[in-house]
């Protein structure tokens, strides 16, 4: 398991990837990428509701399920990550 300082990094970053998405910093707008890292953050703990369903509105069901599948995937690969260290 990681130290808490080192996971409460992770969720921050994770949440700051979302709204950098969500927001264009340093980036194009790209509501999916945003709502991959909104799905991410809250595996980690975070308890997001209101922007999740605030994100879900404004994605197509293709979209949503995309973001699902791609959040899944990081998760898997953290927790591995998580398991190894």
């Amino acid at each position: 398991m990681l130290p808490h300082g080192r996971e409460q990094n992770c969720r921050d970053a994770q949440l700051a990837l979302f709204f950098m998405y969500k927001n264009g910093e340093g980036t194009e707008v790209n509501n999916p990428e945003a709502y991959t890292w909104l799905l991410v953050a809250e595996a980690s703990g975070m308890a997001l509701e209101s922007l999740k369903k605030q994100m879900q509105g404004l994605l197509t069901a293709e979209q949503l399920q995309a973001a699902q599948e791609r959040a899944d995937a990081f998760i898997q690969q953290f927790e591995k990550e998580k398991g190894s260290s």
